[in-house]
């Protein structure tokens, strides 16, 4: 294969995943917000805060601000990240952002 080749494979290898659209569930991610921001509370963080400390700990680039604004997908890591820091498993902090959810759909109906 040639470079020139190559290169457009891996062009239209970005671009395929690039195209295809990502399954979204808003209101699970509204609900992940909130909880956040409900544990952030507890603690009086700040965002930057937040984001500061797992930086510093983890060595990895990290945004609290765009979970809080839930409308971004992230990986089940970034989630046990978040539960890492507020020292919550991960399951409890799911029941609540169940919980949660469950009442944002009573609200939306």
């Amino acid at each position: 294969m040639t470079n020139s080749s190559l290169r457009k494979f891996f062009f239209l290898a970005l671009f395929d995943s690039m195209a295809r659209p990502q399954y979204r569930d808003e209101l699970l991610l509204k609900a992940i917000a909130t909880v956040c921001k409900e544990y952030r509370a507890l603690q009086e963080v700040h965002q930057e805060g937040v984001n500061t400390d797992v930086k510093e700990n983890t060595k990895i680039s990290f945004h609290m601000g765009r979970i809080e604004a839930g409308k971004t997908n992230y990986s089940v890591s970034t989630l046990t990240l978040i539960c890492d820091y507020f020292k919550v498993s991960l399951s409890t902090f799911m029941k609540k952002v169940e919980k949660e959810k469950e009442s944002l759909e009573k609200c939306s109906k």
